[in-house]
């Protein structure tokens, strides 16, 4: 059974260890996580998923944490995340 209530919150972060470290705080915050590892990977979870918040890296291969704000904010659809 999902909560309703617990935010869900998107981590894009390509190094293991940052995502790891990030997992571990905000699910022992009480947060639902998901994961991503480039800015393209960020903007198909957004779409699948809808989370209420995100922590993107700007370093990130493929596609730039700054690259793949601009299209999500862009989006009316998720400009409000």
């Amino acid at each position: 059974m999902v909560d309703e209530t617990k935010k869900k919150i998107l981590v894009v972060e390509d190094n293991p260890m940052n995502q790891i470290l990030a997992r571990e705080i905000l699910t022992a915050n009480g947060y639902d996580v998901v994961e991503a590892n480039t800015g393209s990977d960020a903007i198909k979870k957004v779409m699948a998923e809808r989370p209420d918040i995100i922590l993107m890296d700007l370093n990130l291969p493929e596609m730039d944490g700054i690259t793949a704000t601009k299209i999500l904010k862009s989006d009316d659809n998720y400009r409000d995340i």
